[in-house]
């Protein structure tokens, strides 16, 4: 196991205890209050709630209060109020080789998730005291990779071969790890970062490729990230952003989709939708207008532009297959009924999200295939 170095595993546990009752109203407002302290800003006219008031299971998300205007200032968070590993030697990401890549962005997520239990470990003494007891009253077991093992054996059967979804823990390194809460820190690392930094406030910020009202500078510029708003937002509306489409995600779109925001933020996204097989050369996203669904298929913006374009005969077997296979994955399987609730309803989403998916993408593909042939020359 990769060990967490500072902290013991009573003090591991010891550092999430902490009253769920503050969660909504005095957290937050502590938190605004000394992101301003530290020269940042967050507009009079937001508020952190849930998107039920009502509902206590509901998620937390960013509302407009007043109306926003377009290009309106929503939020700065400066630099001084990120968790981050600036100071410890980040490891470059943009490497020849897969595997070097990949191995740093693990060293670099390893740094981080050690710094952030050191920051737990100092409580009220902290300089991100505020943002270090919102964090304290997370969930655990939000990533399929926390979730219990029935839950992640239940997951594996719907998932495509090869798929970390459910592994990338062990992957890293915690293959020995006896105690929950050290996946815990690691886990929230992975949920709430960005880059090699944890950002308050910004954070709570909901994903929806499809909604998307606001936009960011980088998290490196000067003075901070800078969010404001892209469109018109009225007073009730959620503000959303891109975890897979945002000023410093780089190219993750191409090779990263609805089974990956799966993994690493531990929901099932609503229209639109990536499904991305690299290995056989399939990139689709499905997207839904005035209740109907459509496919889109990876093709060139530009002459000479990198695409995969629409799926070859390889390509469209694969896609029935996994519609055939996830069909019957985990239909009839003896751990639902014992499955914890949160578990359970994430899995359904998932299998019906990706039967869709497959199903339409396969009637695209061979509708396609026909309207081809149809067209194509005698030679």
């Amino acid at each position: 196991m990769i060990p967490l170095p500072s902290l013991s595993i009573l003090v591991i546990f010891a550092l999430f205890i902490c009253p769920k009752a503050a969660l909504a109203d005095e957290i937050d407002d502590d938190i605004i209050s000394w992101v301003r302290s530290m020269g940042g800003f967050i507009s009079e006219k937001i508020e952190f709630r849930r998107r039920d008031r009502n509902d206590d299971t509901s998620p937390f998300g960013v509302f407009a209060s007043d109306d926003f205007k377009a290009l309106e200032h929503i939020m700065t968070i400066p630099h001084d109020c990120y968790i981050h590993i600036w100071d410890q030697g980040v490891e470059n990401m943009e490497l020849e080789t897969e595997e070097a890549t990949l191995n740093a962005y693990r060293n670099n997520l390893l740094k981080l998730s050690q710094r952030l239990g050191e920051e737990m470990e100092k409580g009220d003494k902290s300089k991100y005291a505020p943002y270090v007891a919102y964090l304290k009253t997370q969930k655990t077991g939000q990533l399929p990779a926390a979730w219990s093992e029935d839950g992640r054996n239940v997951l594996r059967k719907l998932l495509p071969v090869g798929s970390d979804v459910v592994d990338w823990l062990e992957n890293i390194g915690f293959t020995n790890s006896t105690h929950p809460l050290e996946h815990h820190l690691m886990a929230m690392t992975v949920q709430r970062c960005f880059d090699v930094a944890l950002i308050p406030a910004w954070d709570m910020v909901n994903h929806d490729n499809g909604l998307i009202n606001t936009e960011t500078t980088s998290l490196y510029a000067k003075g901070g990230t800078k969010v404001w708003a892209t469109k018109h937002i009225v007073a009730g509306e959620e503000m959303y952003h891109s975890y897979d489409k945002c000023a410093d995600c780089m190219d993750v779109a191409s090779y990263w989709g609805t089974t990956e925001i799966l993994r690493d933020f531990g929901f099932v996204e609503r229209y639109p939708q990536r499904w991305v097989f690299p290995d056989k050369r399939i990139w689709f996203e499905i997207w839904e207008y005035e209740g109907e669904l459509y496919v889109y298929w990876d093709e060139p913006e530009a002459p000479g532009d990198e695409a995969y374009g629409l799926p070859d005969k390889e390509g469209i077997d694969f896609i029935r297959a996994e519609w055939e296979r996830l069909q019957t994955a985990a239909h009839e399987d003896e751990l639902l009924p014992s499955l914890p609730e949160h578990e359970l309803r994430v899995i359904l989403e998932y299998k019906e999200a990706a039967i869709t998916a497959m199903k339409l993408a396969l009637e695209a593909a061979e509708n396609a295939e026909e309207t081809a042939a149809e067209v194509a020359p005698e030679l």
